[in-house]
């Protein structure tokens, strides 16, 4: 029985530490399920891009040999024909549509417990379950040795 009762805090060490890191160690579950929601919000960030980038793609093309739509283009920055003749309006001001090549997101770095607080947390458990489990054996101990006191001392009183 001693062995293993000098065994039990290293054992419970062990567990404890394992099973918070299983969880929420910088590898645990918790942080794989933070990493599997941000690969999920970058790829749909990705494939906004990959729409943007083919209508650009494809705008692009158009102004490259489309004539009409660069003239369209060439006349709202201001440009045309010397034949044609601008009208500016006082106090007009032309609204140009911005062209968005999309929004950068930098990738989130989800952390665990560190290592060196969960060896603390799992110390700490494992010498709080030793010191209840050796209170326990104490108290047993005390009520067995009372309980034979008992048993001893009422069969001498019988006895005489």
């Amino acid at each position: 029985m001693k062995p293993l009762y000098l065994l039990l805090p290293l054992w419970l060490v062990i567990a404890s530490y394992a099973l918070l890191s299983f969880f929420w160690g910088d590898h645990g579950l918790l942080v794989m399920k933070r990493l599997e929601q941000e690969k999920i919000r970058l790829e749909t960030n990705l494939d906004a891009l990959a729409s943007i980038n083919r209508s650009l793609e494809a705008r692009m093309e158009a102004l490259k040999s489309d004539p009409e739509l660069i003239a369209v283009e060439a006349g709202k920055l201001g440009w045309g024909l010397e034949t044609e003749a601008r009208i500016h309006l006082v106090g007009y001001k032309e609204h140009r549509e911005a062209l968005s090549a999309g929004v950068y997101l930098e990738a989130a770095r989800p952390e665990g417990i560190g290592d060196m607080t969960l060896k603390m947390i799992a110390l700490f458990i494992a010498l709080f379950t030793s010191l209840f489990a050796s209170a326990l054996f104490l108290r047993r101990q005390r009520v067995r040795n009372d309980a034979s006191a008992r048993v001893c001392g009422g069969a001498g009183a019988s006895s005489e």
